[in-house]
């Protein structure tokens, strides 16, 4: 009985640690190594590692960020949800962490959710008119017209509509690329978001 102790204890250590190759590393740690196995492409072992470091630190900015994306990019839009509300509690002016989580709530089917968010993005600044019509998740939302709005704001803040043309959308996604006349009240100048990349 006396053997049976220390290897029970051992075991114990090493899942509380998530594993023999994660004892002793720091939440950050874990977070970079989850970054760096989610840009070769493993994003199954990218979760895991950003987990790990979760369990570590419930708050690492870092982990909690790149565990949406990562979830986004396997389709688990309720998880990316998760994973990106606690970054955004903790970053409320993190216009990209917002757009993100637009994103998680739109392709979880949560429309209004997903307008919200988009809103508070664009409030705080955000700019990157390719990701919002390119970067997938928000085709649902083309033809309405709270899209089509923020949308605009989005595309004169990325030049697209310096000369006064369209979006020039592929026909059949949306509104068709007719220009629409939109002032939102409250939108704040150019900003800068800031997500959390590690840096």
């Amino acid at each position: 009985m006396a053997r049976r102790l220390p290897v029970a204890l051992l075991a114990l250590a090493l899942a509380a640690c998530g594993g023999v190759r994660d004892c002793g590393r720091s939440a950050d740690e874990l977070a970079q190594e989850g970054i760096e196995r989610a840009r070769a492409g493993a994003l199954d072992d990218a979760i895991a590692a950003f987990e790990s470091s979760l369990l570590r630190d419930p708050d690492n900015l870092k982990a909690l960020y790149n565990l949406g994306l990562a979830q986004l990019l396997r389709g688990h839009g309720p998880k990316a949800v998760d994973a990106l509300s606690a970054f955004v509690r903790l970053r409320p002016d993190d216009a990209q962490g917002r757009f993100e989580l637009a994103r998680a709530w739109a392709i979880s089917g949560r429309r209004q959710e997903a307008l919200e968010e988009l809103r508070r993005a664009v409030d705080l600044g955000f700019a990157d008119h390719e990701a919002l019509v390119r970067g997938g998740g928000f085709q649902a939302l083309y033809s309405d017209p709270r899209f089509v709005a923020l949308e605009m704001v989005v595309a004169q803040r990325a030049g697209h509509l310096a000369d006064g043309g369209s979006l020039g959308r592929v026909e059949g996604t949306g509104y068709g690329g007719i220009p629409v006349d939109v002032t939102l009240p409250g939108i704040r100048g150019r900003g800068e978001g800031a997500a959390c990349t590690g840096d």
